[in-house]
């Protein structure tokens, strides 16, 4: 996945939505989740249409929280049963 420059600096001033999203669910100490994360939002990025009406904090904080709780709870499972 190659970003622009602008993109990047995009990426760079939303890392905390990534960062509310790991507080909000207790995670904020889970520093592979965060990393995770901030790539997913990449993803976000290119995805995302401002002609839609939508903030890209509002897209990318729904995005990144349900992929945070996704990623967890998936994880969480795996671990459980090993």
């Amino acid at each position: 996945m190659q970003l622009t420059a602008i993109q990047q600096k995009e990426i760079e001033d939303s890392v905390w939505v990534v960062n509310t999203a790991l507080k909000r669910q207790g995670l904020s100490c889970n520093e592979d989740l965060r990393q995770s994360a901030i790539l997913y939002m990449c993803e976000c990025l290119l995805r995302f249409d401002p002609t839609k009406g939508i903030k890209w904090a509002t897209f990318a904080y729904k995005n990144v929280y349900l992929y945070i709780k996704r990623t967890y709870k998936k994880e969480h499972k795996r671990t459980q049963y090993e």
